[in-house]
C-alpha cells in the first residue's frame, strides 16, 4: 500500500586502520609473533546516519511474507521519474526477511542495522590476536568464519 523511508544523509568521516599485519616483522617480533608497535592508517571514507524504512501493508489472511527491500534511482539523468518495474535489474537488494502478516492493515518497519547483510568494522588486529588468545590460550589457531562473513557483506557505514 506504502513505503516511506527516512532520507539518506551521507557524509566522509575519518577511520584509523590497523595495518600492523601488513609490516615485515624482524627475528624477535617473529619469535614473539607479534610486533613491539601499533601501525595505524588514516582513512577518509563514505558513511550514513542511521535510517528506517515503514512499509504498510493490507493482507487479507494470515500468511508468513518475505519482504525485499532494493535501493535504486528514483529519477533519471534527466530528472524524470523511473518505473520501478522497468529499472528492476538497476536496483541493489539490501535486505530480505520473513515477516508474519496478519489479516488486514500490517506496518513493518526495519531499522538500517538490522538489515541481515550488513557489517561491522574489522576489528583491528591486536584485539583479534588478543580475544583468540583469551580463547585458545595461544594464537596459533585463527577461526576464519569471522573474516568469511565479513567478505560477503556491505558494509554498515554504507547503509
Amino acid at each position: 500500500e506504502r513505503i516511506t523511508s527516512d532520507k539518506l544523509v551521507t557524509f566522509i568521516d575519518d577511520f584509523d586502520m590497523d595495518i600492523t599485519n601488513a609490516l615485515y616483522l624482524d627475528e624477535t617480533e617473529i619469535h614473539n609473533k607479534k610486533s613491539d608497535m601499533t601501525f595505524v592508517a588514516r582513512t577518509r571514507r563514505l558513511n550514513n546516519q542511521p535510517f528506517k524504512v515503514t512499509i504498510d501493508v493490507i493482507s487479507e489472511k494470515a500468511v508468513d511474507a518475505v519482504v525485499r527491500i532494493f535501493i535504486g534511482p528514483k529519477y533519471d539523468c534527466m530528472g524524470r521519474l523511473l518505473n520501478v518495474n522497468d529499472k528492476r535489474l538497476d536496483m541493489l537488494e539490501i535486505d530480505s526477511f520473513i515477516y508474519k502478516l496478519d489479516t488486514g492493515k500490517n506496518t513493518i518497519i526495519r531499522k538500517s542495522h538490522e538489515m541481515h547483510d550488513v557489517i561491522g568494522d574489522r576489528p583491528w588486529t591486536r584485539r583479534f590476536m588478543a580475544y583468540t588468545a583469551d580463547v585458545n590460550g595461544g594464537v596459533d589457531k585463527v577461526v576464519d568464519s569471522y573474516w568469511y562473513k565479513q567478505r560477503l557483506g556491505i558494509p554498515r557505514r554504507l547503509l
